[in-house]
């Protein structure tokens, strides 16, 4: 109803995403109410079709950069809200996650894969039809089994497929995803770094210049989750928090934690990490 769009808390373990994104198309007013609600933690609830939408905040320039990197921005029409503005949560993990399944698509992947798996183990199954399979013959389902089975070792998560071009690629996207977020009035209350030394992607110079021009961006963020394999941050994750804590005063929850399936652990960190880490608790 809308009296419980109304009264959404920001938990959405207590809403359900699918009904809320029908809420959109009953009328404008439900719209105006439920679309807030959908992008506030956009990774999360609508990361099938994000991407595109905030893309299409993009100058032409940008538009063109993107073409020369092979992707191509399909036409959608002018945004009829500020989508940017709405998002209040960010993951950087699930921002990249999204990005790399953008640039490689996991259905990609797996007709990649199916067209690499040879079928000669399958000495009774020629051809793979559902209305021949007998499904009494116990030998064509071991079949049917070691092929799927088969299947899904070798179809791996899209980062591990990726190559080096579409890596830089995800990068690049990722970059002009956060700046959009910085230039368009986002003001995030949480933000949660959950990845290695080695994946945190590389932010480019602008990334740190739109930050000094829109202080906005970090001004309202009430929680910070820091999950790290090691106890050194990349040096373009403390340029991060340095920024972050130029303008942010209102942090009441800062967790520090193992990437290592999340578990608890003791974390050894360098001084430079344990300096910027200090620096950030004071200024609260």
């Amino acid at each position: 109803t809308l009296n419980n769009l109304y009264d959404f808390n920001g938990d959405f373990n207590e809403i359900d995403t699918s009904s809320l994104r029908s809420c959109t198309l009953v009328n404008w007013h439900w719209c105006k109410v439920a679309t807030p609600i959908l992008w506030r933690d956009t990774f999360l609830c609508i990361k099938d079709v994000c991407v595109p939408v905030y893309l299409s905040f993009l100058g032409e320039d940008e538009k063109i950069k993107l073409r020369e990197c092979g992707i191509t921005i399909d036409h959608y029409p002018e945004p009829l809200f500020n989508y940017p503005r709405f998002l209040k949560h960010l993951d950087i993990d699930m921002l990249l996650d999204t990005v790399r399944e953008y640039v490689n698509p996991p259905e990609k992947n797996i007709k990649e894969t199916m067209d690499d798996l040879t079928l000669s183990s399958l000495t009774t199954l020629n051809n793979i039809n559902q209305s021949e399979i007998d499904f009494n013959d116990v030998t064509t389902l071991n079949n049917l089994t070691n092929l799927f089975n088969n299947v899904r070792q070798h179809t791996n998560p899209p980062i591990r497929e990726m190559n080096e071009n579409m890596k830089d690629t995800a990068n690049k996207l990722a970059n002009l995803l956060l700046k959009i977020f910085i230039e368009n009035g986002t003001t995030l209350i949480k933000l949660n770094i959950i990845t290695t030394i080695s994946e945190f992607p590389p932010i480019q110079s602008e990334i740190f210049h739109s930050l000094e021009q829109n202080g906005q961006f970090f001004s309202h963020l009430q929680e910070l989750f820091l999950y790290t394999d090691s106890g050194k941050f990349s040096n373009d994750l403390i340029m991060l928090l340095r920024s972050l804590v130029k303008v942010s005063t209102n942090i009441h929850t800062l967790k520090l934690r193992e990437t290592h399936r999340y578990r608890r652990s003791t974390i050894n960190y360098d001084p430079q990490t344990l300096d910027v880490l200090a620096v950030l608790i004071r200024s609260q």
